[in-house]
């Protein structure tokens, strides 16, 4: 059924609890202690917390926030196994279902700032196809751009950035943009690389990996920009603001941890984990502000927003969680993410929107 869904699988209002901390000085690592600043505080007052589980289902997975706060992503329902996905636009705690290309099911996999979403639809015959959301139009663009095997996002312009495939090299660092699929990086034998982010002005971040490790890069169409890491072996760039600033992650020598990182100018800046083992920054704001996650001395990860230079937790519910994530944030800053519950044996959107 397509239409309004009011349900109370909608957003579930949760108390804000200390569900998740990260305590330095109890951190045992493998090999030796991670240098750290002071320990990221709990932040209860600054957000408002709720779930969201779009049709009841046993995965509700968020992939996007608009800067209206519109939520968009893909779930399955209690009678459908978790691959069988159906797409949904969450506007004022009401869940919708969006149309597909005649098959049951896709994955929004990105959403602009403005609203349009990309992903993957099923047509009738069942194959899946590069897909643009727009209000209440279903576009299908894989005749248009048929390299583009995986779009992971979508500018406030219409640059589409992801994954191509083109005969039987590694998939390839792309941007689909007016009828015109730009490749990013070479696909070259050995070398794989993804766009993961794309600002308003169509410059692109992502990765390459080649034998020399995992590099975070910066592409517009014709150059490419290696970001510089904490080390020369492990970048991923991740996200990239309409101010030119760069998130993600990199191994801080001489241990092998992740931190996240913020580039600034041509310049990266630790972030640090906040009393944790490892952390990543998943997305950046044009206010500079960061989100991510930490994982702590036991393996759980805990939700972190970042901001006036200082990590701090965000609040979850009182759930059983065994992982969660803050994954994007709009100018607003309202941020959206997920948890794990039980074993993995459930996965709800969280949203955190300031008071």
């Amino acid at each position: 059924m397509r239409g309004l869904v009011r349900t109370c699988c909608a957003l579930a209002a949760a108390a804000a609890l200390p569900a998740c901390s990260i305590d330095r000085t109890n951190i045992v690592a493998p090999t030796a202690p991670v240098a750290s600043s002071e320990s990221a505080d709990l932040v209860t007052d600054d957000y408002e917390v709720a779930t969201l589980s779009a049709f009841g289902g046993t995965h509700t997975h968020i992939t996007g926030i608009d800067n209206s706060g519109a939520i968009s992503g893909y779930a399955n329902e209690p009678s459908s196994p978790d691959h069988d996905s159906r797409l949904f636009i969450s506007r004022h705690g009401i869940v919708r279902k969006l149309g597909t290309l005649g098959g049951a099911y896709g994955r929004v996999l990105a959403m602009a700032p403005n609203g349009t979403m990309t992903g993957l639809s099923a047509r009738a015959s069942g194959r899946t196809a590069f897909t643009l959301w727009w209000n209440d139009l279903v576009t299908d663009l894989s005749a248009t751009y048929p390299a583009m095997s995986i779009p992971h996002a979508i500018g406030a312009n219409g640059h589409i950035v992801g994954g191509c495939e083109i005969g039987s090299s590694p998939l390839h660092a792309c941007m689909a943009h007016v009828g015109i699929t730009h490749v990013l990086e070479p696909p070259l034998h050995g070398v794989r690389s993804e766009a993961w982010a794309v600002n308003e002005s169509g410059v692109a971040v992502g990765e390459r990996i080649d034998s020399a490790g995992l590099h975070a890069m910066l592409w517009r169409v014709g150059h490419s920009v290696e970001l510089p890491g904490l080390s020369s072996t492990f970048a991923r760039a991740r996200s990239i603001n309409d101010r030119g600033e760069v998130v993600g992650e990199s191994i801080k020598p001489p241990y092998r941890f992740r931190h996240a990182v913020l580039w600034r100018e041509g310049m990266v800046i630790d972030l640090d984990t906040g009393g944790g083992l490892e952390s990543s920054a998943n997305d950046i704001n044009d206010d500079g502000v960061v989100v991510g996650s930490v994982v702590g001395q036991y393996g759980n990860s805990c939700p972190f927003v970042w901001r006036d230079g200082r990590m701090r937790l965000l609040p979850l519910p009182t759930l059983p969680i065994e992982w969660s994530e803050a994954t994007a944030i709009n100018d607003r800053g309202e941020i959206v993410g997920f948890v794990m519950l039980g074993d993995n044996a459930q996965v709800l959107g969280i949203v955190w929107r300031p008071r």
